[in-house]
């Protein structure tokens, strides 16, 4: 009998250590909370660092939760006080007491030393290369080759130029334009380097395989595959004839090239 023949696989469960072990890192970076430190929030998901919230709430104006999609308003980071809930802080307005400071651009209260020391670094705009620092408000103004007009520089902006003046290095325009990450945490990238990065991605275990091309549009790259798609879409031609045939994702450069 071919049942009789099937051998039933348990998959083993974890044993105490191992649970230990997950109950004290981000669910989402895997990072250690005791370094990046969770965050607490009203819908008490939290076993996802601050780190994660921040880039999620900053970045990409997501307050959802990622584990319950409950939309979060407010959320506290506090490492001197693990065990206290979010609903155990006195709140007044902005405020929730001394030793706090709140980012109304991410709606996030931080402990004060923690803010300072793992906070303000992500949002600046250094060289991780030399000293060169450029101040987040910093605005300059450069003159222009056509007549003496002036234009603005902004801070990212005036670090790319330095880094490309006194380094040699390039950081991906793709990946600062659709806020992969905080600036200050995006790879300072040679030439070489920075093509391998667009082509082939940062490395077995990063999670990114590289920027997909649009093969009419050469050399022209999207950020991810959703960005190609929408691309194609907009600019290039689909045969209907072959998708209902079940040849799907045929595309074509023009609409005279699908009947050529």
């Amino acid at each position: 009998n071919k049942d009789n023949d099937k051998r039933q696989i348990s998959r083993p469960s974890l044993s105490e250590d191992e649970v230990n072990t997950l109950s004290r890192v981000c669910i989402v970076c895997f990072s250690d909370l005791e370094t990046n430190i969770r965050a607490k929030l009203p819908c008490n998901h939290n076993d996802i660092c601050s780190i994660c919230h921040l880039r999620l709430r900053f970045l990409h104006e997501d307050k959802k939760c990622p584990i319950c999609k409950q939309t979060n308003d407010t959320i506290i980071v506090d490492p001197a006080d693990t065990h206290k809930q979010i609903h155990d802080y006195p709140r007044w307005g902005d405020e929730i007491g001394a030793g706090f400071v709140y980012r109304e651009d991410a709606g996030m209260f931080f402990e004060e030393t923690y803010y300072h020391e793992s906070i303000v670094p992500l949002y600046s705009y250094s060289c991780n290369k030399c000293d060169f620092k450029v101040h987040e408000n910093t605005i300059m103004d450069n003159i222009t080759n056509g007549g003496g007009r002036k234009k603005k520089s902004k801070p990212q902006r005036l670090l790319e130029d330095h880094l490309r003046t006194e380094h040699k290095l390039s950081m991906c325009r793709l990946c600062i334009d659709h806020k992969r990450d905080f600036i200050s945490q995006l790879p300072r990238m040679t030439q070489s380097q920075l093509q391998n990065h667009l082509k082939r991605g940062d490395g077995p275990g990063s999670g990114f395989s590289g920027h997909p091309i649009c093969e009419f549009c050469r050399p022209t790259r999207f950020y991810d595959l959703n960005y190609l798609h929408q691309h194609l879409h907009k600019e290039h031609y689909k045969c209907h004839i072959c998708e209902k045939i079940g040849k799907d994702n045929q595309w074509f450069k023009s609409y005279r090239c699908v009947f050529d």
